[in-house]
């Protein structure tokens, strides 16, 4: 997705620089995060994708894009299921 968004941001003459203050993060930060240093975080790959009207993919799995597909892999990959305990609701 990452690259997409790159070649879409590229193809339509948006600097890096621009982009990253339209979606509020410092222009070393994108820097970073576009050369696979650091990785946008979800809300960041969001605002670009809306920026550009791309559609905003996560993860794909036979049925479609599937962002709970995309936690759980992350989750076994990264042996954290992301959730903090929680007390049961009564």
């Amino acid at each position: 997705m990452v690259e997409e968004i790159l070649k879409t941001m590229e193809h339509r003459g948006i600097q890096r620089k621009e982009m990253a203050e339209m979606i509020g993060i410092s222009e070393g930060s994108f820097l970073n995060k576009a050369n696979g240093y650091n990785d946008f975080t979800v809300s960041e790959l969001e605002k670009m994708c809306i920026i550009l009207g791309i559609k905003f993919q996560l993860f794909h799995t036979p049925g479609g894009w599937d962002i709970d597909a995309w936690r759980e892999r992350r989750a076994a990959e990264t042996g954290n299921s992301g959730r903090k305990a929680r007390k049961d609701c009564k």
